[in-house]
């Protein structure tokens, strides 16, 4: 399987917009990636030159319902099917100063660990790269901040759907070669600094926010043979491995974040515009489990009791 995600919005932390992440699920198996990509590259070249980029690219703005409509019916509702889960946030929900003492707290969890690992001695990474990222993270704008929290989630979701979806249709050859790509667009820095983000973050957000395993699963189904280990004495799911093919990409070149694009512009047409509303409850056929939406929200919590417990987590 590969899973495409792209975002709409430009996420500033005082907008009353909905800002979000899609992620398109496509089936990868069996010839079903390149039947797909036809589906798509045919539904592209039907649309006039004047709504492409010098470059190729569909200007989403100039879609019209019709245009979009055929989109639905020749890309996403034909064998195979698209799914697809999303992730969105309203900024002015918080205030900035809220989402402020949120990318704080992350930011004094990043620099904790380093310091262990400056201690301890480091197997795993590079300590020089490890005070680089620290920086790096210490300089993100609330902006990207949000991208990055609503990205977390996103890859983390978008692969429990995966995983939903493979065992309702008994596919699980489509989770064992598994790849993230995600558009590149938006990224303000180097590409190994959001990938370290979202694997790290994702391992400390999992500790208490498991993903879906399925019982009936046991040691021998090739999905617990390759993700599941045994730490400490109960099964985890192995980060680095499901990881292991996230790429930030250019979506000129990969038609699957072009894919999730093109679902965007349908959701935020609907929630920014009201507008597509019989398209949007379409796309809801093509989530995998009802609630397939994650909506970020920023709760109020106590700082210093809150850096004590992931001080503990990181000792």
């Amino acid at each position: 399987m590969i899973i495409g995600i792209d975002e709409t919005g430009n996420f500033d932390p005082t907008s009353n917009l909905r800002h979000i992440f899609i992620a398109a699920l496509i089936e990868s198996e069996n010839s079903k990636l390149s039947l797909k990509q036809d589906q798509f590259t045919k539904w592209e070249n039907s649309l006039p030159s004047s709504f492409k980029t010098t470059s190729g690219e569909v200007k989403g703005s100039l879609l019209k319902v019709e245009q979009l409509q055929q989109f639905l019916q020749q890309v996403i509702f034909q064998m195979p099917l698209v799914r697809t889960c999303f992730v969105s946030v309203v900024p002015a929900n918080a205030t900035t100063a809220l989402i402020d003492k949120h990318f704080q707290m992350e930011l004094r969890q990043i620099e904790y660990s380093n310091q262990v690992y400056h201690i301890r001695g480091s197997t795993k990474y590079n300590l020089n790269f490890l005070d680089n990222y620290v920086n790096w993270f210490k300089n993100r704008s609330l902006r990207d901040y949000l991208k990055m929290h609503c990205l977390k989630h996103l890859l983390k979701d978008s692969f429990n759907n995966a995983i939903i979806h493979s065992a309702l249709q008994n596919r699980t050859e489509e989770l064992i070669e598994i790849s993230f790509k995600v558009d590149r667009d938006f990224l303000t820095e180097e590409n190994r600094f959001w990938e370290h983000y979202s694997k790290s973050s994702i391992e400390n957000y999992t500790k208490d926010n498991p993903f879906i395993v399925i019982d009936t699963w046991d040691e021998n189904h090739p999905f617990t043979k390759k993700y599941i280990f045994n730490h400490k004495g109960k099964s985890s799911i192995n980060i680095k491995k499901v990881y292991e093919n996230l790429k930030f990409l250019d979506s000129r070149e990969h038609f699957e974040i072009r894919i999730a694009d093109i679902i965007g512009i349908i959701y935020n047409r609907f929630y920014n515009r009201g507008k597509l509303v019989r398209e949007f409850e379409l796309l809801d056929n093509a989530k995998v489990i009802n609630d397939a939406h994650i909506e970020i929200g920023f709760l109020e919590f106590d700082a210093e009791r809150t850096f004590e417990i992931l001080k503990g987590q990181i000792d």
